[in-house]
């Protein structure tokens, strides 16, 4: 039997870290964000202000920066020890994922309209499921990815120096991980425009407009984050005592 080493521990330390990143992430959205932006919206002072477009752009990247957390534990803990794949890790993000979605709709209906309406709380929660699904394809191209590249190491390792090198299976992982979660973020986009209409002025267009720039550059930044992540992670984990 094989007995554990220091950087085993190491790996088991980071992985339960990463558990505890992402489960937070997703308890502050679904238990601080939702009631604020309901009390916001809600409020018709408020409403008229420029602050329900703030707090959303903040939702918006705190949902990224879920996905990005992911990726850097995932592919990290998968740097340290290809012999285990993090399953806990992937198990905690996938639960996260529907806790944050279910906990916010139910907090939404509390704050609102009360839970009496099953019907309407039934096909909200078909619509839920949407966003649940697209939030479990993007962990399975994450996991896909860094199981083809770095569990099973088809692509020779080495520890990561420069901020961009497809020769690295890490920065290929990186790429694949994060160009979903722009993809749906735009994907998502392009439908509710289709769905409301055309912009009615000038202060909509702009807006949109840049929206849609938030959306682009969401990718080359969310792969800065992810690769800045993974390198203090890196670092935590090799530094780190006992």
């Amino acid at each position: 039997m094989k007995l554990p080493t220091w950087m085993d521990y190491q790996n088991r330390r980071l992985e339960k870290l990463g558990m505890i990143v992402v489960a937070a992430i997703a308890a502050f959205y679904a238990f601080i964000c939702t009631p604020i932006y309901i009390l916001i919206s809600t409020n018709v002072v408020l409403l008229n202000s420029i602050l329900p477009t703030v707090w959303d752009l903040l939702q918006i990247l705190l949902q990224f920066f879920f996905y990005w957390c992911f990726a850097a534990f995932l592919i990290a803990c998968l740097k340290g020890d290809k012999e285990r794949m993090p399953r806990a890790l992937i198990v905690v993000f996938v639960c996260s994922s529907f806790g944050r979605y279910f906990i916010s709709l139910v907090i939404g209906y509390l704050m609102t309209e009360g839970l009496g309406e099953w019907g309407f709380f039934m096909n909200d929660l078909l619509y839920m499921m949407i966003d649940v699904l697209g939030d479990w394809f993007i962990c399975g191209v994450a996991v896909l990815a860094s199981y083809f590249l770095l569990f099973r190491n088809r692509i020779p390792h080495k520890d990561q120096e420069r901020l961009l090198d497809f020769r690295d299976p890490a920065c290929v992982v990186i790429l694949c991980s994060i160009a979903f979660p722009t993809l749906l973020s735009i994907g998502s986009r392009i439908i509710s425009d289709v769905f409301l209409g055309a912009p009615q002025n000038t202060y909509d267009l702009i807006w949109m407009i840049l929206a849609y720039v938030g959306d682009l550059l969401s990718y080359p930044i969310g792969y800065l984050v992810v690769f800045l992540l993974l390198h203090r992670i890196e670092r935590w984990r090799d530094h780190s005592p006992m």
